[in-house]
């Protein structure tokens, strides 16, 4: 995981011009191999919480989002969109460079997930989280005043989709959005189709063994 981690930022720094420090490359190395022994054990034990992403309904897309500090400064926002074969579709970042409330960042994440997705043009949608209070708030809007703003322009884009729904899934499902988030500061503001950035394809990877 260490010489992913090194071969990883070379590309980094000759793709994208971007020279990560040495430690980010310890840290998100470290990162993935806790992602990978906390799916071991996981699959190992007979907790009731699913191990690993699972697909969505034939004809929708999950889009499985989160937030999270990126960096020694910043809040990094992280979206993936797989479809009901588990197949890569697209991926996107945002970075904001101060660190906010981590339920604050997790509402604005999701209200640029589905600005996104609108712009995009993507329907029939099934998005995720592994943020518990924020999928409460978008079921009972009143119940959190402090998000209520964020909420009422989520709920009016809604209406533009076919089919939409929110849910909550533990954060063994979300381990793809949650390596973009963090990782963010590292490819701030872009967006993928077709292939995924080389960042995510170990977990992307880990995310495979879901069963239908």
């Amino acid at each position: 995981m260490m010489v992913w981690g090194v071969w990883r930022a070379r590309n980094d720094m000759v793709f994208n011009k971007v020279r990560p420090e040495s430690q980010q490359i310890l840290n998100m190395a470290l990162s993935v191999r806790r992602d990978w022994l906390e799916h071991q054990a996981v699959k190992g034990t007979q907790r009731h919480e699913q191990a690993s992403w699972s697909p969505p309904s034939e004809g929708f897309l999950k889009i499985n989002i989160d937030a999270g500090w990126s960096g020694k400064e910043g809040t990094g926002y992280g979206l993936v969109v797989r479809n009901a074969e588990g197949v890569f579709q697209a991926a996107a970042t945002k970075y904001v460079d101060h660190r906010m409330d981590p339920l604050l960042a997790e509402a604005l994440c999701f209200r640029w997930s589905v600005q996104k997705a609108l712009d995009w043009n993507l329907d029939q949608l099934i998005f995720s989280s592994d943020c518990k209070q924020l999928v409460e708030a978008f079921k009972s809007p009143h119940s959190f005043p402090i998000l209520q703003h964020i909420i009422d322009d989520c709920l009016s884009l809604v209406p533009t989709f076919t089919k939409f729904d929110f849910i909550f899934e533990g954060r063994s499902t979300n381990r793809v959005a949650h390596a973009l988030a963090a990782d963010c500061h590292l490819y701030p503001n872009c967006s993928w189709w077709g292939d995924p950035p080389v960042g995510i394809l170990l977990s992307l990877a880990a995310d495979s063994s879901f069963s239908f």
